[in-house]
């Protein structure tokens, strides 16, 4: 995984090679006690648990997990948290306890695995090889003649959940080619993996919360996991696929949009496609109108240009210049 050159292509690592991206998040929660008993994990809520929030390495680890040995299962448990599995293998309410087979956590490894290779290949307008399609695809099942019932009925528990697929030369119509088709297929999965963990839950809760953000003394928008790993991977997932460098509320309008420009430096404005350079510049416009108001109001108060320039995080230059234009105070401009 960590040599395909496919990913790289497709932009779904960053620079520095993390994959995943930066968000506003909530915290995933981790049992106290995690244990290996075997091939199984076994945890428990009682104890010193610990919230922790997703962050680069969450998803690429997990990734790694499809061939790890068994000690690398339980590193990972310990540090990111657990999947919260049924008797079934499918994500569930966070109990008291619990035991989570390592086949079932190598199933979703390997999934995500493929999503994320048949995707960068979508990208690249390539149909991915097929290697990457055997972790979604069952050619046997889809040899025979069952109706989508038996289908159902057959392999709802083999497949944990999350739809099976035929190969895309047996879903291709009039009029799609195979890299429409396996864009849908993407697509369909990607919402799957989202819905999958609150299934049971009755009502899906709100997948985002407001926090106060100390560091910055304001209140940002976060994505809301309600603690679960899954959902925290499933995100993950989800912005890898979309090319989404991060999840931003726009400055423009304040609408939050998944970004799939470079990142803001921190503190820089940021604005979603509906908004774009347009409203960028005339922000921008208005921004350097004031800052020249505020020059020359502390001008006129008899304050110096180099401290002005300080105030206003410029150059002294482009004060002075600020001040000719507008006339300066009595038509002089003080140089200190």
């Amino acid at each position: 995984m960590v040599n395909d050159a496919h990913l790289d292509l497709a932009g779904f690592r960053q620079l520095n090679g993390d994959m995943g991206s930066q968000v506003p998040t909530g915290f995933v929660l981790v049992p106290g006690v995690i244990k290996l008993d075997g091939e199984a994990l076994v945890w428990e809520l009682a104890g010193p648990a610990k919230a922790v929030r997703p962050g680069p390495g969450m998803l690429e680890e997990f990734l790694r997990l499809a061939k790890a040995p068994p000690a690398a299962f339980l590193r990972y448990a310990r540090k990111w948290g657990v999947l919260s599995l049924d008797e079934r293998g499918r994500p569930c309410r966070l109990g008291l306890n619990g035991r989570e087979s390592l086949e079932d956590w190598k199933y979703f490894s390997r999934r995500a695995r493929a999503v994320l290779n048949i995707a960068a290949y979508a990208k690249l307008d390539r149909l991915a090889p097929p290697e990457h399609w055997k972790s979604l695809v069952s050619l046997a099942l889809w040899d025979q003649a069952a109706s989508a019932a038996e289908i159902k009925d057959e392999f709802d528990s083999l497949t944990h959940g999350l739809p099976i697929y035929p190969p895309p030369e047996k879903m291709v119509r009039p009029g799609r080619s195979r890299v429409e088709v396996v864009r849908q297929v993407i697509e369909n999965e990607i919402n799957a993996w989202l819905k999958l963990h609150s299934a049971d839950q009755g009502s899906r809760p709100p997948d985002f919360a407001v926090h106060w953000n100390h560091r910055v003394a304001n209140w940002e928008l976060q994505i809301d996991h309600h603690g679960f790993l899954f959902r925290a991977l499933a995100f993950q997932l989800a912005l890898v696929a979309s090319g989404a460098h991060g999840f931003y509320c726009c400055t423009g309008c304040g609408t939050p949009y998944l970004r799939t420009k470079d990142a803001p430096r921190r503190g820089e404005a940021n604005f979603c496609e509906q908004c774009g350079r347009e409203e960028a510049l005339r922000l921008a416009d208005r921004r350097r109108r004031q800052k020249i108001a505020e020059a020359c109001r502390l001008h006129a108060e008899g304050v110096p240009i180099k401290a002005i320039a300080t105030r206003l995080d410029t150059k002294p230059k482009h004060v002075r210049n600020w001040i000719k234009r507008r006339g300066g105070k009595n038509g002089e401009t003080r140089t200190r």
